[in-house]
């Protein structure tokens, strides 16, 4: 388990004469399942997809996470 959460790895647990399961960290269990969501709108992921080729084309403005967390209003208080 601690190769999933430390490495990110999945790890495929085979099971006899029974379908194979697969083993997660949680947190990336949970990204993907939002990205799926939120490419199930076909306008979303042209939006979406659109965002990409900008900035894979070089295109659009860098800002740290604190700028941008102050920008969307959800900063931090230290110590959390």
């Amino acid at each position: 388990m601690d190769q999933v959460t430390d490495d990110w790895e999945v790890v495929v647990i085979k099971r006899r004469g029974r379908s194979s399961v697969a083993m997660i960290d949680a947190d990336e269990l949970s990204s993907l399942m939002e990205t799926e969501y939120s490419f199930r709108s076909p306008k979303n992921a042209a939006r979406q997809n659109k965002a990409i080729e900008q900035t894979m084309a070089g295109k659009g403005e860098r800002i740290s996470i604190a700028e941008l967390r102050k920008e969307l209003g959800s900063e931090r208080s230290k110590g959390k």
